[in-house]
């Protein structure tokens, strides 16, 4: 059985902790523009809106979905990413997650046993040793060169016999 997560353990995320800073000023008066947390500026489009508004008046939407997310949803991802990537990907191939960090998490859970090492870039996202360390595995940060590119000696220097995974420099919705 899997001990439960320990969230003493997660780490103030940097963007987060520029983005609060940021906001602070801005509430004492000072004009900031922050790119920190990657946030819009603009507001949610209307036809996005109206969309949400009717969805939560709608009554098949009042209900738990399944875990791996509505089926419609996720025969609608296997599409995109058979088309765009050309790749043999079902349904059953997707799974719906309520963001980056916890798919991530849910990667890591399913292929990492506590103590085994996930190599990992630096400079890279803090999202991704706080999603390592969650699954008790550890972070080992493997530099990048002036062009931000892993240098393959750096890589192997890196790997010992804990080692199990390796993340890349960047990863979210639209990276993955």
């Amino acid at each position: 059985m899997t001990a439960p997560l320990d969230t003493s353990t997660l780490s103030t995320n940097p963007i987060f902790a520029m983005a609060e800073r940021a906001e602070a000023l801005r509430a004492s008066g000072v004009d900031v523009i922050t790119l920190a947390a990657g946030e819009p500026e603009a507001a949610t489009a209307e036809h996005v809106v109206a969309a949400a508004v009717a969805a939560a008046r709608t009554a098949s939407t009042h209900h738990y979905g399944t875990a791996a997310g509505h089926p419609a949803l996720r025969a609608l991802i296997a599409a995109k990413a058979a088309d765009t990537h050309r790749i043999d990907i079902n349904t059953n191939d997707v799974q719906v997650t309520v963001g980056t960090k916890h798919a991530l998490h849910l990667a890591l859970r399913a292929v990492t046993r506590p103590g085994d090492e996930v190599l990992t870039v630096r400079p890279g996202w803090p999202g991704h040793r706080e999603c390592i360390e969650s699954v008790d595995a550890h972070a080992v940060m493997v530099d990048t060169d002036d062009r931000f590119l892993i240098d393959t000696a750096a890589l192997q220097a890196a790997r010992t016999n804990q080692w199990n995974v390796r993340l890349p420099r960047r990863l979210g919705p639209t990276q993955s």
